[in-house]
């Protein structure tokens, strides 16, 4: 609750700091006498046909002789301003900015300078900014029909208070329902304004509405302008808005019942000319933001899931502050200031027309032969697009762009693959303490095919700046676990993001489309005569580099660790996407290059962009405080966490940046960001003194913490705590002094009950080259021992493990191993020996200082020291055959091996004189040993029957029997 009414103070706020827009005549007209009162649900005046200019505000006094609440629940939303030249409605009076709770939002009470008893009620809502056509008659319908509440109107006296009787309204009048029981009167005789006929002295129009014509009942409206005309010499000025920038509404009623894009289905009704973007009312609400899911495209990129038209109007929260600037610089809004509305969600390539059919209205309008153009964000590259044809190029004097992400941005990829605050937050120095905006998720579905964002990605150009040359020139995407399974790891080029995004199913054809726009960049050298002026945001942490990595323990589990670095840049845009300028290396062309030390968002708002735009445009040379021809550097730190944690930091004030228990976060303390990117959550902090930080664990397990230190763009320090324990409800708590040298030390509360139990200091300090060490290091394992057959040691195995981290790399942390699948791991410290036979799986990897993890080997260590069992036995028949030399013997045994097995065998059989006998092929066999020779007696001769076994290792084993031939017995 405390959050909505912050954003309801902050929304009235915007509606204060946006610029007042008046009429350009004054005009007044009168009811009957100050005592004369008129009590009616509606009310119609006919405002004339002689207006010009803008519309501020419209005023109608009232009787306080009954309390407002009484009589104005819903006055502000049906408020009605007609055309009645081309009979259409125009728009309500609802404000844009106001809480659709609040029954009278935006009326706005006035009793200064009002006699006793009345107040005028001035209606100043989202009817500002009309531009009168002129020529064309206008009337407006005031009614509050909704709560059976009528409206007390006061009068006022011809002379007395007015101007001597006159009445300034063409056919004026009021015009109200009258004279039938309210009932028929509220429901049934309502005053029907395109069914009015102008100036009709029937007193029933159409629909039965009931009015009076005398002179006497004109309503009292004062529309006036007190803005200086412009100055003739002045060149129109159009504002180009970024993303997010333009409103857009509902083109017709509508019944959203499609999937919300996480797991359901959302269902609302949406009326003609609801404003959708931005809805602030509905954006500050707790949930899932799935409002806002009429705002996504179809496939194509180019036809919206729903019909949505743009309201005309430029978001006042974040660009108001633009307008305001301008006016008070001597602009007058649709006078020599004028905005660009577009739809920003489609292809930029197709603003060229409707921008070309503006400048014309423009050029018609003012006189001017030229216009000037000043575009924020993607606003710059609609900008850039229109000035590539020489034409329409010979139409603008001056182009200034700010922030525009010429090359695109990695701001985009993780808006697509992550989430991300689409517009950022606003009015960043009014801390305001949300992210107007989405939740992640919502903003992830909302872009999946929004063609202007795949334009916003990194184009092929882009690779030409940032090509990883160095730490200031990062590829956008490194891919180190392979998130889309395609085999390809690393640094990704352009073409290898767009294959990863196709293999993840995100909607690639849309890189069509965008690549034909980008044919744009070859030629951003050309301005075609415009005098173009690049102001870029700098000085600021950007993302510059987005890291898939993961970690995996001896058990093979694979824990996700995203990761991004940063680079210089305004925030959003890097440096060189900005400027189009690199040192020396530059495609700006004729393009004056400027650098402003600001965020994204304030480039915009009055300071020193805003400043230098203005001397730019008036030709003035002067660079204001905050600006330079040289880019600024960034300094501070950039604190990350990985896993299941969340992060807080407070400064020496208090103020708190981090998550709230809603989802939503807080970014309180200035010059600070807050990002979130899967699991990881990142902040940057400035070199401020002192910060109270602290942590909750939102699951078991463990987190990294690190603390990049940057210093002129550099990162020369970096403080590493690696597997900082957790359970369910650990909490941790530390201070961060930017000022001192010394790593802060962890003090850990594992179970939440508020009693600190445990500290962790650092458990690395990076510097130098190290600090951007992203590769693993690798690890050789060297075993020592008596080799046998098929891989198998023979022996006792010494284990030697080599661990190598690459030049430049951080340096051995640890290197680890584990011989019984990653349950019991232990630290290497010297070789060991590995006795036990059989198979050993030997799992290893190492850490280096940087906490890059190298995926664990396994290979399997085989021992077998054992030779082979073998028995063996041969069993001679005691008698002799009949007429037979030879006589039978019986061979039995077995060779056996429980550990490597058996490999062979073979066997020898001999006589007593080594003799060889034919060969004994396997056991339990009969064999014939001869038992007569040559008429010899060969009674008692012994045989010798030898078996050699030998298992897979090599290990081997010989066993021998003897046979003798038994005596004859005289039997031969």
């Amino acid at each position: 609750m405390n959050k909505i009414i912050q954003a309801i103070l902050l929304i009235f706020t915007l509606f204060l700091l946006f610029p007042k827009i008046v009429f350009a005549a004054t005009i007044t007209g009168q009811t009957q006498a100050w005592n004369n009162q008129l009590t009616t649900w509606q009310a119609m005046q006919e405002l004339g046909d002689n207006l010009s200019g803008t519309l501020s505000s419209v005023t109608f006094r009232v009787s306080t002789s009954r309390p407002n609440s009484q009589q104005f629940d819903y006055t502000a939303q049906n408020t009605r301003l007609y055309d009645k030249s081309n009979n259409s409605f125009v728009r309500g009076c609802v404000p844009a900015e106001a809480n659709p709770y609040d029954q009278r939002r935006g009326l706005i009470f006035n009793t200064s300078n009002v006699p006793l008893g009345f107040e005028d009620v001035t209606v100043d809502f989202s009817c500002r900014n009309y531009v009168f056509v002129p020529g064309h008659r206008y009337l407006i319908l005031i009614t509050n029909a909704n709560t059976f509440s009528k409206i007390l109107f006061a009068g006022v006296a011809y002379g007395a208070g007015g101007n001597g009787g006159a009445d300034l309204f063409s056919f004026g009048g009021l015009r109200y329902a009258d004279g039938v029981p309210w009932i028929l009167d509220h429901t049934l005789g309502s005053c029907d304004p395109v069914a009015y006929i102008w100036g009709s002295p029937i007193l029933r129009p159409l629909n039965g509405c009931n009015i009076w014509t005398t002179p006497q009942d004109d309503l009292y409206f004062v529309l006036s302008d007190t803005t200086p005309e412009p100055s003739p010499s002045k060149t129109p000025l159009i504002f180009i808005p970024g993303i997010g920038g333009s409103e857009l509404k509902a083109s017709e009623d509508l019944i959203w019942n499609k999937d919300n894009g996480h797991g359901g289905t959302y269902n609302r009704a949406y009326t003609t000319g609801e404003k959708v973007w931005v809805n602030e009312g509905v954006a500050i609400l707790p949930g899932d933001d799935d409002y806002f899911d009429v705002l996504r495209m179809k496939p194509d990129g180019q036809t919206g899931e729903a019909n949505l038209e743009l309201t005309g109007n430029i978001y006042s929260g974040s660009y108001g502050a633009a307008i305001n600037f301008f006016t008070s610089n001597g602009y007058t809004l649709y006078k020599d200031l004028f905005v660009f509305p577009y739809d920003w969600r489609k292809d930029v390539a197709l603003t060229a027309p409707l921008l070309d059919q503006k400048i014309e209205t423009i050029k018609g309008q003012t006189g001017s032969t030229k216009v000037d153009i000043v575009a924020h964000s993607l606003g710059g590259l609609v900008a850039r697009n229109y000035i590539n044809d020489p034409v329409r190029a010979g139409k603008v004097r001056k182009l200034i762009t700010l922030g525009t992400p010429n090359l695109g941005t990695p701001f985009f990829l993780k808006s697509l693959m992550y989430g991300n605050c689409l517009s950022k937050p606003l009015l960043t120095n009014l801390n305001i303490p949300f992210c107007l905006g989405l939740t992640d998720s919502e903003i992830k579905d909302v872009v999946q095919n929004m063609i202007s964002g795949y334009e916003s990605a990194p184009s092929q150009k882009y690779y030409e700046f940032y090509n990883g040359s160095d730490s200031d020139h990062p590829l956008p995407f490194v891919d180190n676990r392979d998130i889309d399974s395609n085999g390809i790891t690393g640094f990704l080029n352009y073409q290898q993001i767009k294959a990863l995004l196709a293999n993840l199913k995100y909607n690639t054809t849309l890189f069509n489309p965008t690549e034909s726009f980008h044919q744009l960049d070859n030629n951003l050298g050309n301005v075609n005569g415009v005098d173009v002026s690049l102001i870029s945001g700098s000085g600021m942490a950007t993302t510059g580099q987005i890291i898939e990595d993961y970690a995996v323990n001896l058990t093979g589990i694979k824990i996700a660790k995203t990761d991004i670095r940063k680079i210089n840049g305004d925030d959003t845009v890097p440096l060189f996407s900005a400027s189009l300028t690199d040192g020396s290396k530059s495609i700006a062309g004729s393009a004056k290059i400027y650098y402003a030390n600001q965020q994204h968002s304030n480039l915009v708002f009055d300071g020193p962009s805003m400043n230098l735009v203005k001397n730019i445009l008036a030709g003035d040379n002067t660079m204001p405080t905050g600006t330079s021809n040289q880019p600024y550097t960034f300094n501070g730190n950039a604190l990350s966490v990985h896993s299941p944690v969340l992060i807080h930091a407070y400064d020496a004030s208090g103020n708190h940046m981090g998550p709230l228990a809603n989802g939503d976060f807080e970014a309180k303390i200035p010059g600070s960001t807050y990002e979130v990117l899967g699991d990881a959550k990142f902040i940057f902090l400035p070199n401020s003194g002192q910060y109270n930080l602290k942590f909750e664990a939102t699951d078991r397990g463990s987190f990294d913490f690190k603390i990049r230190n940057y210093e002129n763009n550099i990162n020369d320090k970096t403080i590493l705590y690696k597997n900082v324990p957790l359970s369910s409800n650990t909490k941790a708590e530390t201070t961060f002094d930017t000022t001192s040298v010394e790593p802060p030390v962890l003090h850990i509360d594992s179970d939440g009950n508020g009693t600190v139990d445990s500290q962790m200091s650092a458990t690395g300090t990076l510097s130098g080259s190290a600090v951007y060490d992203q590769t693993a290091p690798k690890t050789t394992a060297n075993l020592s021992g008596t080799s046998g057959n098929n891989g198998w040691y023979r022996s006792d195995v010494e284990v030697t493990l080599l661990a190598q981290d690459e030049d430049g790399g951080s340096g051995i942390s640890k290197t680890e191993y584990s011989l019984d699948d990653g349950q019991t791991v232990q630290i290497y410290s010297a070789p060991f020996t590995i006795s036990q036979e059989g198979i050993t799986k030997l799992k290893f990897r190492s850490v280096d200082q940087a906490g890059n993890e190298e995926v664990p080997q396994e290979i399997e260590i085989k021992i077998d020291k054992t030779a082979p069992a073998v028995t063996l036995s041969a069993s001679p028949n005691q008698l002799w055959p009949v007429n037979k030399k030879m006589i039978d013997v019986t061979v039995t045994g077995n060779i056996s091996d429980n550990l490597s097995g058996v490999a062979s065998r073979s066997f020898i059989v001999t006589d007593e004189y080594q003799k060889p006998m034919p060969q004994l092929s396997d056991f339990n066999q009969v064999i014939k040993l001869e038992a007569w020779r040559n008429g010899d007696d060969m009674d008692g001769r012994i045989y010798t029957i030898q078996v050699l076994g030998m298992d897979l290792a090599g290990n081997q084993n010989v066993t021998t029997t003897q046979v003798t031939v038994p005596h004859d017995q005289g039997k031969r």
